[in-house]
């Protein structure tokens, strides 16, 4: 039996030792993940799994995109690459004085989510650009919108590019100011219909969701108390930063992935199809508002109206940062639009828990459904708009020959850009002009 002398050593060297050998371990692998054989060889499993968030915090917009994430450094044809500004880039950039620039705002679906390709040249943003100088050499279009940003988040982000384009050279001042996409805005009148109690109870400083997200707000918080004296805050950014820069962490991550990659198991439930519960798809909107949400048409109106004011009053500030007639909003098609009239889709949706907070019970609601609930929402939002003469409004909800233009519920294929992008850059000509 060991003496209480031995013991004190063996405690003494496992305490010199243990860091000692996991700073060697985490040097060794940082060498090791340096060979270039290594990184090819692991290229495609770090494009398809990542291991640092490929969105930051963003105090001003709540979030953005990551560009020193380590997807963007092994050069990824499975991300959207920036430029020094932090923005999703374009293949055109100009430094001229006399370059006319149009802004891009919206969410993801302007982003270019999906349309991966070397400097982006398959985005729907990079694409429209490419129309747009079809016609015009001297445009030059930046890309502003991000995944995730409803209206609210697009007017600070022209605020923000608005303060910082007088100081470089190649942000152009704008002649034209888009915004496109809309869906955005409409899973987030999904997600006040779906979770009725929590519009009571919602906080002030929440704002009811119709400005940044709620996870954003503790996020920063949780943040600000590890600074003001939290231990429990502290140790938890402690470790946070661990795992972010450990190399080890890293290897066990391309590890873990390299089982996930040879499991054919499904691993995303949201991703599961549902059986919906009574088999029945209901043709009125009424029905539906009370079947699926458990509301009366009033209450659903009302909460239509609530989402909508919300919306109009972002636009109408929007559209007051440039010239009359130069802030144009694009209603982009979707999945739900291009469904035919008499084409019967009893099909659940699946897969949108994220985009509505309900991560927990999937909602019940068949395609023809949201069909249904999306033409309400959009033709009301659109006559609000055009109540302001200042705003050229364009919907192009019905332009999409079938559900073929789309990846999923919102996103757009290659095609499905191209052929976008080139009606709205005819749209567009004449109100640059």
């Amino acid at each position: 039996m060991a003496s209480s002398k031995d013991l004190k050593k063996i405690l003494s060297y496992t305490a010199l030792l243990t860091p000692l050998g996991i700073l060697m371990l985490e040097f060794t692998i940082g060498l090791y993940m340096k060979i270039p054989s290594i990184v090819e060889r692991n290229k495609s499993l770090l494009n398809r799994t990542s291991y640092s968030s490929t969105t930051i915090y963003d105090p001003i917009s709540g979030w953005r995109k990551n560009c020193n994430d380590k997807q963007n450094l092994v050069n990824s044809l499975n991300d959207l690459s920036c430029n020094k500004h932090g923005l999703v880039e374009t293949p055109y950039k100009s430094t001229s004085s006399k370059a006319k620039g149009v802004l891009l705002v919206g969410n993801s679906v302007a982003m270019g989510e999906g349309l991966y390709a070397a400097k982006n040249k398959k985005t729907f943003a990079s694409q429209l650009e490419r129309n747009l100088r079809i016609q015009d050499k001297s445009l030059d279009l930046i890309n502003a919108a991000y995944s995730g940003y409803n209206t609210w988040q697009e007017h600070v982000e022209i605020m923000r590019y608005l303060n910082a384009e007088p100081l470089h050279d190649d942000l152009p001042k704008p002649s034209l100011i888009i915004s496109f996409g809309g869906i955005q805005d409409f899973w987030n009148f999904i997600r006040l219909l779906t979770n009725k109690k929590d519009i009571k109870i919602n906080k002030y400083k929440y704002a009811n969701g119709m400005m940044i997200a709620k996870e954003n707000i503790n996020y920063i918080e949780d943040i600000t108390s590890s600074y003001n004296g939290n231990i429990r805050s502290g140790i938890n950014a402690l470790m946070a930063s661990i795992s972010k820069n450990s190399n080890i962490y890293y290897m066990m991550n391309i590890v873990r992935s390299n089982l996930d990659v040879n499991d054919t198991k499904l691993k995303d439930k949201s991703q599961i199809i549902i059986e919906l519960s009574p088999k029945v798809s209901y043709a009125s909107l009424e029905e539906i508002v009370s079947k699926r949400f458990n509301l009366s048409i009033a209450e659903y109106n009302d909460i239509r109206d609530y989402l909508i004011n919300s919306v109009v009053r972002n636009i109408n500030s929007n559209a007051k940062l440039i010239e009359s007639g130069k802030y144009v909003y694009a209603y982009a098609p979707t999945y739900f639009t291009s469904l035919k009239p008499k084409v019967n889709r009893n099909i659940p949706i699946n897969g949108i828990g994220h985009l509505i907070n309900r991560t927990e019970a999937p909602l019940e609601i068949y395609e023809k459904e949201m069909q249904l609930i999306e033409r309400d929402y959009r033709e009301e939002l659109i006559k609000n708009l055009r109540l302001n003469p200042d705003i050229q409004v364009l919907d192009y909800a019905n332009a999409a020959e079938s559900t073929a233009w789309f990846i999923d519920y919102s996103h757009l294929t290659e095609y499905g850009a191209s052929r976008l992008s080139s009606a709205l850059a005819n749209d567009l000509i004449p109100f640059i002009k």
